[in-house]
């Protein structure tokens, strides 16, 4: 009885190691441009978004503060990188851009000196801008750790989450052009999934009964972006825009795959042949129909989203190639 006993704790602990062996794709990620190589302030962050593109992007001054804005709409910025991190609630946050040259930089400073911008904390050091929105005590935290130059790497203060990151993988159909996480809360993800015109309602219980704690994702799209002064699905569908997110369950790999059986088919999504492998296909959102292609290895789970099916089918076939070479 012991010997038998043994045997099958041995061959359930062999089927653990191998689906978790299954979470790790063979060739490194693909980020956008500098997004390894950049820092990230030395607070807590409940999210983090790195947008850089092959070549320097132009991106309208409505875009960055919004159609009410007194100044001329029609102004445009180059810039090399935006990075914006999010504090506890979506009206504390800041960012640094990085400007294609420094006279941009100063004509930024020179429009948030208006008064209408007062609650605009901002500082320049010659092509870079940082900026931090209100005086919460989160806001107050990052300007003291910008101004003193306090920062850190993803890699250094967030180990975890960026070994999830490292799972992404490391060619797609399409050109990565940002990339970051989100921590399990309500707020920066219901934030995300309205600018989608998507409701995600009951979506962040779910993940913390699946035991995630965050999300990694990137963004792709088919050519190099010219940014509009609004984003409207009209162009996110134009653009082959779709994005790829990761999480890691603290469950085990089993144990993933029949919740997701469960959860996923009270969702609406059915299982879609791709690849020689069966994935959950369905859509989402009333306004504006979001497809959306899931699938586990072990406790890693892999979804896929956009508003263009084969594009969203194109981003699954790259994470299935990533783990089946």
């Amino acid at each position: 009885m012991v010997k038998a006993f043994a045997i099958a704790i041995a061959l359930f602990t062999f089927f653990l190691v191998s689906c978790q062996n299954r979470n790790n794709p063979h060739d490194p990620a693909a980020f956008p441009v500098g997004f390894a190589e950049a820092t990230i302030p030395s607070v807590e962050l409940t999210a983090y978004l790195y947008f850089s593109q092959p070549t320097p992007s132009e991106i309208p001054w409505r875009l960055f503060l919004g159609p009410n804005n007194s100044h001329d709409t029609d102004i445009q910025f180059t810039v090399d990188s935006i990075s914006l991190w999010i504090g506890p609630d979506m009206d504390s946050f800041g960012g640094l851009l990085i400007f294609k040259d420094s006279s941009q930089a100063e004509r930024l400073e020179e429009l948030l000196n208006s008064p209408e911008h007062s609650h605009i904390w901002h500082s320049r050091n010659t092509y870079k801008l940082f900026f931090v929105n209100g005086d919460s005590p989160w806001s107050v935290s990052l300007r003291h750790a910008l101004a003193q130059g306090t920062t850190t790497s993803i890699q250094a203060y967030y180990p975890d989450i960026w070994n999830t990151l490292a799972l992404l993988p490391s060619s797609s159909n399409g050109i990565p052009w940002a990339a970051g996480f989100t921590k399990v809360d309500p707020a920066p993800i219901d934030f995300l999934a309205s600018g989608a015109k998507m409701d995600l309602t009951g979506v962040t219980p779910a993940l913390g009964g699946a035991n995630i704690d965050h999300l990694a994702f990137a963004l792709y799209s088919q050519e190099t972006l010219k940014l509009p002064h609004t984003l409207t699905p009209e162009w996110m569908r134009a653009s082959g825009l779709g994005s790829i997110v990761v999480a890691k369950s603290g469950y085990p790999g089993f144990l993933v795959s029949l919740m997701m059986g469960s959860f996923l088919g009270q969702g609406g999504l059915d299982k879609y042949p791709l690849e020689s492998e069966d994935v959950y296909y369905g859509t989402l959102g009333e306004i504006e129909k979001a497809h959306v292609m899931v699938k586990n290895f072990g406790a890693t789970l892999y979804v896929t989203l956009g508003l263009d099916q084969e594009q969203v089918k194109a981003l699954m076939t790259a994470i299935l190639a990533s783990h089946n070479p």
